[in-house]
């Protein structure tokens, strides 16, 4: 067996990605350069097709922190900036409803809380004292509707 088929299919982010980076590293170096180091560290466990989700879901916060908030660094992310995104990603157009799904919202807060809840646990120097996002901001998961036979 050779070690290309032992390894993980690399993550490789795409183009898109690389662009929008490098347009809020202009603004922000600091806050990018801890989300992408996070992404780095990513690759080492997770999927590329996760390392894609996790990526666009901090490029997301990172943007509208940048047009919303003078946040430069994560650790200056408050209660009242998550709350404020919160609200932000509520009124996103969704692909098939008016609004993003209850179920993507969920998913892309519990991947920023996730994000804080690591860089504490790593003790990365950018990381918060406390994590921003708490259990309660996530909405729950959608009741699924029984199937009733006929």
């Amino acid at each position: 067996m050779s070690i290309a088929e032992v390894l993980p299919e690399p993550w490789i982010p795409i183009d898109e990605s690389h662009r929008e980076w490098a347009v809020l590293a202009a603004e922000v170096p600091q806050l990018v350069a801890t989300m992408r180091r996070y992404l780095v560290q990513l690759t080492t466990f997770l999927a590329p097709r996760s390392v894609d989700v996790a990526d666009s879901t901090l490029r997301q916060l990172a943007r509208w922190l940048v047009a919303e908030t003078e946040v430069a660094v994560v650790s200056d992310i408050t209660r009242t900036h998550v709350e404020d995104y919160k609200v932000f990603l509520s009124a996103q157009p969704g692909c098939t409803a008016p609004t993003l799904a209850k179920n993507t919202q969920r998913q892309r807060l519990r991947m920023i809380r996730i994000f804080f809840e690591r860089l504490i646990e790593w003790d990365w120097p950018e990381a918060h004292h406390r994590n921003p996002i708490l259990h309660g901001d996530i909405p729950p998961r959608p009741e699924t509707v029984a199937q009733v036979p006929v």
